[in-house]
């Protein structure tokens, strides 16, 4: 991508949307989770820490991934090699 481009990702659960995230991450679009965020600070949901903590831990994450956005386009594309296609990437 020439420009700086944002891709949100809104879906039900089991839809596709983290293979989807993870293929273009693959083609070196920056991917934010807040998921990934909670997981990275805590561990697992409901393994390494309570389920019923889950919201009290995501609101740090979320105030983390929020900001990441703004930061990620106001530094502008970043040049890589020229990406593969998804071929891989099939529609459930």
């Amino acid at each position: 991508m020439s420009q700086s481009t944002a891709v949100l990702l809104i879906g039900i659960t089991g839809s596709g949307k983290t293979h989807l995230a993870q293929a273009l991450s693959a083609r070196g679009i920056v991917r934010l989770s807040v998921d990934e965020e909670v997981h990275r600070l805590h561990g697992r949901y409901g393994v390494d820490d309570p389920e019923h903590e889950y919201f009290e831990r995501e609101a740090p994450a979320v105030e983390t991934v929020r900001a990441q956005p703004t930061e990620v386009l106001r530094a502008g594309p970043v040049h890589r090699p020229r990406p593969q296609p998804l071929a891989s990437f099939r529609s459930r």
